[in-house]
């Protein structure tokens, strides 16, 4: 898990741009980059339950997370084009 300054970078299993909101006390809407085709954003530690609990929402009303922890390899990757 890699955090700056108290947040942890999330991955958007998507692979594309996208505000995820979160529906807790206080909403609050997350923006996920894509750079190098890898969807990351800077999660606020309190909100890293939440957000990782997003569900993909479908026809069937049920779906699969749709935001993991991103690893030190997406997070290269997205930052610098490359795994070093």
């Amino acid at each position: 898990m890699i955090s700056v300054d108290g947040r942890v970078y999330v991955k958007y299993l998507g692979g594309h741009n996208r505000a995820v909101q979160l529906k807790t006390k206080h909403y609050k809407t997350y923006h996920f980059v894509t750079l190098n085709n890898i969807a990351l954003a800077l999660v606020e530690t309190d909100d890293l339950d939440a957000i990782l609990n997003v569900k993909h929402e479908c026809c069937s009303g049920t779906g699969r997370r749709i935001c993991v922890i991103a690893s030190e390899k997406d997070v290269n990757i997205h930052l610098h084009g490359g795994r070093g």
